[in-house]
């Protein structure tokens, strides 16, 4: 289980970015669970369809960077997780990419002031405070019982 738990906090702490990036932009009119069905959606594709080996994002803007990184962290999941799984079981792999970004949404939502406290600090100071990495820490690991969502023995 050991593994598995390493895996899914890898995977977690991949999907906290593009995810939180969701739920800051998308303001007051967001449905609930819409960042990370959106988020699995590219999942689910990406594990169906290899990305190519290059992409040609648009550098030269702030949101053609964090699009960028948010694809290359979405990318990186999906290949953990066709790893995983293995070709032959894309049905674990399609309820593993179907629980996992709701399971890290209601994680982050559930700790949404304490993410924009510490945002705050670090853009206004640079640094967190020892309190506010311990609760990071704290906070943000999951518990050993996620692994079961990608311990195909446990469906």
């Amino acid at each position: 289980m050991h593994a598995h738990h390493a895996l899914v906090q890898r995977i977690v702490y991949l999907l906290a970015g593009p995810i939180a990036a969701r739920i800051a932009s998308g303001g007051a009119g967001l449905i609930m669970n819409e960042p990370a069905s959106m988020v699995a959606s590219v999942l689910l594709a990406a594990i169906r369809t290899p990305a190519p080996a290059h992409h040609e994002a648009n550098q030269e803007t702030d949101q053609g960077i964090a699009a960028e990184a948010q694809e290359t962290e979405l990318g990186t999941v999906a290949g953990l997780i066709r790893d995983h799984f293995g070709p032959e079981d894309e049905a674990g792999a399609a309820a593993a990419i179907d629980h996992l970004p709701l399971h890290v949404e209601t994680l982050l939502r559930d700790r949404w002031s304490a993410i924009e406290t510490i945002a705050i600090s670090l853009l206004r100071h640079g640094r967190l405070t020892e309190d506010q990495f311990q609760r990071l820490f704290s906070d943000a690991l999951p518990a050993p019982e996620m692994g079961a969502l990608l311990d195909p023995s446990s469906a």
